[in-house]
């Protein structure tokens, strides 16, 4: 295969009660914590996956959760996709990608937040003072990777899709605490971020853009102008933080959000194919990330980011396309998602990435909020479809992807330098949020904040979405590690 084409690929191969409304069809009672706890979370709680020390998070696990390495893989038996996502012209087994450490910070923190068990905040906590101790994120610039313990590659050739997902994990710890020193290192990167790749584009000064990398290294160029530089800069932090911010910061946020969203808009948006260029540099279809998933992404955070700072064309522009792009991209035989066009003609490739089938489940789900019908016209079947085929009930968390059989390919890991617990964790939390608001459920969710610093309930909100606090519990963890923290069980009502 050749090398331009595995490029493109990289990316991929690697509920509750019997209350239904009037004229619906009901979801699957699909039980989400149940899910999270039993189903996803056992996978990412073995000592493997906790790593050595705690909170260095291994970057690769087999299907089976054991650590993959260059001294335990028969890179024989790998096809060319495989081994190209583990060795094809780098050393990949060998690094251990931060991303992907802050990543599984952020599910540690999703599982504490639906069930409330204090194991895996501690795993969080603990993720996060590896981050801090080992990241370089004082620096402004944390690292990408690290080979043998050396932090890789130069603080200019660190890309600026790695410098957002240094964040995730964070920030979601942040939004759980509202630890303050774990504010002012996600701030010190925001800035540098915004003040090394935040250029004008090229023949267009008077629009800035992110800047993929600001040196040359191996497949990170210089020319390259990615949807994700720009996107996950949204989707990694800007908007989960934002409403929780002090005032200076989050009106800083919101102009700045705005800008972006209105650059992908105007800059990335094809009308053609309801579909936004993955690179700027190239053809839509010759780009890896012109797919469904990159798509409905965009379109998720440009309505959620519309909703928030009041801007009614983004939320008209994202909610009408993001409603055709799921009629496209819906699989009506099996119920499931189809993941992209092949080529030009119109014809879809109907097997399912994991990663791309939360991202329409939950543009789906978010649109559900105010129209219940998208429950029987979709949820109700991708939900089952995701449980049935997507989740390993052996070795627990999701495959990789599905042929269009409904069959998992098992010859990638569940872990990688893609995948890790992130966009399943997400999938229950907003599966959860929309079922709870289909049966008109109390949504109960667990928060740890620092001890004598428990925000306002106008500022205490259920992920990206708004709702009302009916009621607050407190309780003390009872745990040395989390001595500083304690416990609310919110229940929140009419989310929206």
């Amino acid at each position: 295969m050749k090398t331009k084409q595995l490029l493109l690929l990289i990316p991929y191969v690697l509920l509750v009660v019997s209350c239904k409304h009037k004229h619906e069809v009901s979801i699957p009672d699909i039980d989400w914590k149940h899910q999270v706890d039993s189903l996803l979370m056992p996978f990412w709680m073995t000592p493997e996956a906790q790593g050595q020390p705690i909170g260095n998070f291994p970057t690769y696990r087999a299907s089976d959760g054991s650590i993959m390495t260059k001294h335990n893989i028969d890179f024989n038996e790998l096809n060319d996709i495989d081994n190209f996502l583990f060795v094809g012209g780098t050393d990949s087994l060998q690094r251990e990608f931060l991303r992907m450490k802050s990543r599984q910070v952020y599910a540690y923190g999703v599982g504490f937040h639906l069930t409330g068990n204090k194991e895996y905040l501690k795993l969080a906590k603990k993720g996060i003072e590896y981050l801090f101790k080992h990241g370089e994120y004082e620096t402004g610039f944390p690292v990408s990777f690290w080979k043998d313990g050396v932090a890789m590659p130069s603080k200019n050739q660190r890309n600026a899709q790695d410098l957002a997902y240094a964040l995730t994990g964070p920030s979601f710890y942040y939004y759980l605490t509202r630890d303050e020193e774990v504010l002012e290192s996600i701030l010190k990167v925001k800035k540098s971020i915004f003040k090394e790749y935040y250029k004008s584009m090229p023949n267009d000064s008077l629009r800035n853009h992110f800047i993929w990398v600001k040196e040359n290294f191996e497949y990170d160029t210089i020319d390259r102008i990615e949807l994700v530089a720009q996107l996950d800069q949204l989707n990694a932090y800007m908007l989960l933080l934002t409403p929780i911010l002090p005032d200076i910061e989050k009106n800083q946020f919101k102009n700045e959000m705005k800008s972006i969203c209105y650059l992908l808009k105007d800059k990335f948006y094809n009308e053609e194919y309801n579909l936004f260029k993955g690179n700027l540099s190239v053809d839509i279809f010759d780009s890896s990330h012109s797919d469904f998933g990159h798509s409905i992404k965009t379109l998720w955070m440009m309505l959620k980011v519309g909703q928030l700072i009041k801007d009614h064309t983004l939320i008209e522009f994202a909610k009408s396309k993001g409603l055709e792009l799921l009629e496209t991209a819906f699989v009506k035989k099996n119920g499931s998602w189809a993941w992209k066009y092949l080529d030009k003609s119109g014809k879809r490739d109907e097997g399912n990435l994991w990663w791309v089938y939360t991202e329409l489940d939950q543009m789906a789900a978010t649109l559900s909020l105010k129209d219940t019908t998208l429950y029987s016209t979709y949820l109700k079947r991708t939900y089952d479809y995701w449980e049935d085929k997507f989740i390993d009930e052996k070795h627990k968390e999701t495959w990789l992807a599905l042929y269009d059989n409904g069959k998992p390919v098992t010859t990638i890991g569940k872990a990688g330098i893609y995948k890790n617990a992130y966009h399943s964790l997400e999938h229950a939390l907003v599966g959860y949020l929309s079922t709870a608001n289909y049966y008109k459920n109390d949504i109960i969710l667990y928060y740890a904040f620092k001890k004598g610093k428990k925000p306002e309930n106008r500022i205490i909100n259920p992920y990206y979405f708004n709702a009302e606090i009916n009621e607050v519990k407190e309780y003390a963890f009872k745990d040395s590690l989390l001595d500083d923290l304690k416990c609310f069980k919110l229940s929140f009502n009419n989310i929206e």
